[in-house]
């Protein structure tokens, strides 16, 4: 691969991070939640009662040591901490009553979401590359404005320019 395709992979993947990160934020504020502690909240409630290094394990959203995450949601109410019967030195976390009240709603907020970007995306053709998804995802946001201004983004085809 050249530097310019390895350049286009590299901030392709970031623009596509960052503007689902920013739609799924904003989505998520009618809640007073960030997509991580939305994250959390859901996994809490497919694996709980966990560990605050359990949980580590399961977050995309957090590397290494989710507590202040956790301590948050603790605040809010939305968590609950006791002792494991098991071992006196962890606690577990598990969801509060409005925890569980919150999570089918972020999961039905993930569904209109997902839906969203099925739409998106429909008119790909099965089995599309990244180039293909990355651009669809990216052509109409502030990330694919800045990839086309750098001069990062694929021609278009039977085109050698850049927007």
């Amino acid at each position: 691969m050249t530097r310019r395709e390895i350049e286009w992979l590299r901030y392709s993947i970031l623009g596509v991070q960052r503007e689902g990160e920013r739609e799924w934020a904003a989505m998520l504020r009618e809640f007073s939640l960030t997509p991580a502690q939305a994250e959390v909240l859901t996994v809490v409630d497919a694996f709980g009662p966990v560990s605050v290094r359990q949980i580590g394990r399961l977050l995309v959203c957090e590397t290494g040591n989710p507590s202040r995450l956790v301590k948050g949601l603790v605040l809010k109410g939305w968590i609950e901490r006791s002792p494991d019967p098991d071992d006196e030195r962890r606690v577990l976390l598990r969801l509060s009553p409005t925890g569980q009240t919150l999570v089918p709603q972020i999961r039905a907020l993930e569904d209109q979401w997902y839906t969203t970007v099925s739409n998106r995306l429909r008119t790909l053709v099965p089995g599309s590359g990244w180039d293909t998804l990355a651009m669809a995802w990216l052509s109409h946001t502030p990330s694919g404005q800045a990839l086309k201004r750098r001069g990062l983004w694929p021609p278009s085809e039977g085109s050698n320019t850049h927007e």
